[in-house]
């Protein structure tokens, strides 16, 4: 059956309202945070759980909007998501999806605090990558599939979303480099740890690949591919970037936040990871490369481990 000439108004309209209203909001949201961090003398914080040292924040800040103006400067731009996708994908509702994956999100954060207040940081440690894999991974799943007609996990993102040329997939893979030399090899990234302050090597490279696993595989799946791509569809471009990326900053609130206030927590989250999740969301966005995205996110919590762990082999 056609769709109503209302319910088509509205699949055109109500995301492009959306995508005013929710990306200045979300600017709002980024600059309160920065500001707090300042206001309070909190002008340093760590990339990663997995870094030796506080940075200031401008060297955090600095390569993600270059990275950004990169990833704006290479051709193509990638068309929008249907709008009209809103009203049923393959007879599945999105915005059910959303919600779904948004819960999923939520329970995550629920369960790190609910293992840090139960058990001891080392214990608590040995859950994260376990409790996220279930509420990351494994529920939504289940949960998509239980509400898709058809019964089969598709689709995937050639179905929510259109992609470039195969060569222009690539397009974004300066910005990546760039922005991995700034991070991490440049004279302002903090120095890699020595090898008196790492577990030994085996647990090392178990640590690393669990890590890329859960964290470089898992989180560019479910926040990129699952959630903003849904998020798009419903929003536009740009909101679904945005709650997209204050959503992954959320989740590190309980592993990453060192302040021990809430409130300054979350500003500290938003402000490194929010806009970490700016540039992985835009990657997302342009090219619809989901590779891209776990080279940067693999190699800027990696990278600086590797010469340690090519020397002790």
């Amino acid at each position: 059956m056609a769709d109503s000439p209302e319910a088509a108004r509205h699949a055109r309209t109500g995301p492009a309202r959306a995508g005013r209203i929710w990306p200045a909001g979300g600017v709002a949201v980024f600059a309160a945070a920065l500001l707090a961090l300042v206001l309070t003398g909190h002008t340093e914080a760590e990339r990663s759980a997995d870094e030796y040292g506080a940075q200031p924040l401008w060297t955090l800040l600095g390569p993600v909007a270059v990275g950004l103006l990169l990833v704006r400067s290479v051709p193509p731009r990638v068309p929008d998501l249907d709008p009209a996708l809103r009203l049923g994908l393959h007879g599945r509702p999105v915005g059910r999806e959303t919600l779904g994956l948004l819960a999923c999100s939520a329970l995550f954060v629920a369960a790190q605090a609910s293992a840090g207040l139960v058990l001891g940081d080392e214990e608590a440690s040995l859950v994260y990558p376990l409790t996220k894999v279930v509420f990351l991974l494994v529920v939504p799943l289940v949960l998509m599939r239980l509400w898709r007609p058809d019964r089969r996990l598709a689709p995937g993102p050639t179905a929510l979303g259109a992609r470039p040329g195969r060569g222009w997939r690539w397009g974004g893979l300066v910005a990546v480099v760039v922005y991995l030399w700034a991070t991490v090899f440049s004279p302002w990234a903090p120095a890699p740890p020595t090898a008196e302050q790492l577990p030994p090597y085996a647990v090392t490279v178990v640590v690393m690949t669990v890590t890329f696993l859960t964290a470089s595989v898992l989180e560019e799946f479910f926040y990129r591919l699952w959630l903003q791509s849904r998020l798009e569809v419903l929003f536009g471009r740009w909101a679904g970037i945005v709650l997209s990326a204050l959503v992954f900053a959320s989740m590190h609130v309980v592993s990453h936040g060192a302040i021990g206030h809430l409130g300054l927590d979350l500003a500290v989250v938003v402000t490194v990871q929010g806009t970490a999740g700016l540039l992985f969301g835009y990657l997302w966005s342009r090219y619809r490369n989901l590779w891209l995205l776990i080279l940067l996110h693999g190699g800027t919590n990696a990278l600086g481990l590797v010469p340690f762990l090519l020397g002790a082999a």
